[in-house]
């Protein structure tokens, strides 16, 4: 029994003896295939609607005042002519509006500015200012030329602003000056009737009133240059 297991331990020691180094590594195996998908998770609940991008600001069309009141200034030969509304009611301007809100008013307006090829010819150009009051011209009726003294021009402003109350008013000059500033009196606007001189702002001036109500800092109506029109259309995104 002893030498068997003498022999035993001795063929282990000598197995042992004759074990090699370990082996590097053997290479990486492919991967292995992709696993299916997993099922679509459920749909979520709708969510809310989101608040009217707009909703602090209120707007009025562009409007050409009814200019009903009797005109001023008829027959005077080279004197202004004025022109005024009989009813200053515009239910826009609420209590509310006038208490608690900043009220914008735009005047539209055309502009007489020289051509690029001829200075010495004229076109008419819309514009819109949030001033109080502009300069608008229009061509004189029966003028074919365009140079500078066949346009005229009127004076559009208007009042304070009151609850339930705006009054626009027209200026209308019935002499024009030349390029040298000489006063020439319109030989077209002599001894004219009212229909006459209302036909000439039958389309502008026009004004737009925007009201805004409630706490708009640091929002979106918070960053508009309200003096920019096309700005506060593009915001807005109003119609002309």
């Amino acid at each position: 029994m002893r030498t068997l297991l003498a022999f035993t331990l001795l063929t282990l020691l000598m197995l042992n003896a004759c074990k090699g180094p370990k082996g590097d590594p053997g290479p990486q195996g492919a991967t292995g295939p992709t696993g299916s998908a997993g099922t679509t998770g459920a749909t979520g609940s709708k969510g809310t609607p989101g608040a009217n991008g707009n909703a602090n600001a209120v707007y009025s069309d562009w409007q050409t005042p009814n200019w009903n009141a009797p005109v001023v200034g008829i027959g005077i030969t080279g004197g202004p002519v004025y022109l005024r509304t009989a009813s200053t009611a515009n239910s826009l301007l609420t209590k509310e509006a006038i208490n608690t809100a900043v009220i914008y008013t735009y005047i539209k307006y055309n502009k007489l500015v020289p051509t690029a090829t001829n200075p010495a010819i004229y076109t008419l150009t819309e514009q819109i200012t949030s001033d109080r009051q502009a300069y608008s011209n229009y061509k004189i009726p029966g003028r074919t030329a365009n140079t500078y003294t066949d346009f005229a021009y009127v004076l559009a402003e208007y009042d304070d602003y009151g609850e339930n109350y705006f009054a626009p008013r027209i200026t209308l000059f019935t002499a024009n000056f030349d390029t040298q500033g000489t006063r020439i009196t319109i030989p077209e606007f002599i001894n004219k009737t009212e229909t006459f001189y209302k036909d000439l702002v039958k389309t502008l001036p026009q004004y737009r009133h925007i009201i805004v109500y409630g706490n708009v800092k640091g929002g979106r109506l918070a960053t508009i240059n309200w003096n920019n029109y096309s700005e506060v259309k593009e915001v807005l995104q109003l119609k002309d």
